[in-house]
């Protein structure tokens, strides 16, 4: 899908949400909240507890609500906490997606700019959760992993088929996996170990300079 329109990015951005998964479909604005208020707690509880430590029984009661009620929508920790991955993945999703609408129409340099920065944004985007998540990725499931990549590739992909004459690869699909890959290795590494001598800026900065490299003929 190329992206040229506001209307245009809504609609990839849609179809690359992860789905949250529950046992209930919530129908109603009660039941939306519920869900809400558990994943809120899970997420609180992953970061301040830790994740051995966050069970059931313990979001329910942060959330307020029993454990029976909680099991109406997550039968156990395993769909709960592949929940609050979905969510997650999802919000950095958005933050990248709004980055390449703004940048339809500028030209390269200005896409790659926003686009790198938008990348540390969304990463960015509640840390110690993040953190969490990617240390537990077998607990979570790769799924995880693989919808917030193909959504990011997705995005890519199309804004360098809007910038193919001015690029020098011609797969796109090899230069969007090569490039999103590149990308979030140097971010995650930045983030989850970050450099004591090396400020975040200045990383991302070098690493929007070897994007330009890959991408310029």
């Amino acid at each position: 899908m190329t992206i040229q329109t506001a209307a245009d990015l809504d609609r990839a951005l849609s179809s690359a949400q992860p789905a949250i998964n529950t046992r209930r479909q919530p129908t109603q604005a009660r039941a939306v909240a519920a869900i809400e208020a558990i994943l809120d707690a899970t997420a609180e509880l992953l970061v301040t507890e830790g994740f051995e430590a966050t069970t059931t029984t313990r979001v329910a009661l942060a959330a307020q609500m029993s454990v029976g009620t909680l099991y109406q929508y997550f039968p156990n920790k395993a769909t709960l906490v592949t929940a609050v991955a979905q969510r997650h993945a999802g919000r950095m999703l958005e933050v990248v997606y709004r980055a390449g609408a703004e940048s339809l129409g500028r030209p390269l340099r200005e896409t790659v700019h926003a686009l790198c920065d938008a990348l540390l944004a969304a990463h960015g985007t509640a840390p110690e959760l993040n953190r969490v998540l990617v240390q537990h990725i077998p607990h979570v499931g790769v799924s995880y992993w693989h919808e917030l990549e193909a959504g990011a590739r997705a995005l890519v992909k199309a804004l360098l088929a809007a910038n193919a004459a001015a690029i020098r690869p011609t797969d796109l699909d090899a230069a969007s996996f090569v490039l999103v890959a590149m990308v979030e290795g140097v971010v995650y590494s930045a983030l989850l170990e970050p450099p004591q001598s090396l400020a975040l800026e200045r990383i991302t900065r070098e690493l929007e300079d070897a994007v330009l490299r890959y991408l310029l003929p």
